[in-house]
């Protein structure tokens, strides 16, 4: 399916994550973990100041499935028992919208360096 690009809002300090790649890992496997079989892939796009905010490139499993995926995401934003909410850091989401395209989402970004090997993108269970 066609990737959704959603920005993820964590009431943390961005100043205050020692290590970024594990940080990046961290958040796209909480995404994965709250949304299940029907997501392919979580790659972090970019982090920004202003609390946090995740730039986040989720690949459903099944076309047209990506406002399903964005759907769910800001259900589970506002129920504090949710997959979501129970997350290593997606338990401080404060606010999630949708981005309109990757440039969009790339726009005024602190960008981690990137390194070979995938760091802040994983894979769920639903292929690949």
């Amino acid at each position: 399916g066609e990737p959704v690009i959603v920005a993820v809002t964590l009431n943390m300090d961005l100043k205050k994550v020692v290590d970024v790649e594990s940080f990046k890992r961290d958040v796209a496997a909480d995404v994965i973990f709250a949304l299940g079989p029907d997501v392919r892939n979580v790659k972090v796009l970019a982090l920004r100041a202003g609390s946090i905010v995740v730039d986040l490139e989720i690949t459903p499993t099944r076309a047209g499935s990506g406002p399903d995926l964005h759907q769910q995401l800001m259900e589970q934003s506002r129920d504090p028992h949710s997959l979501l909410m129970k997350g290593k850091y997606t338990s401080k989401t404060t606010a999630l919208a949708p981005l309109g395209s990757k440039t969009e989402a790339e726009k005024e970004c602190v960008r981690a360096p990137e390194e070979s090997g995938g760091a802040g993108e994983l894979r769920g269970e639903g292929g690949g």
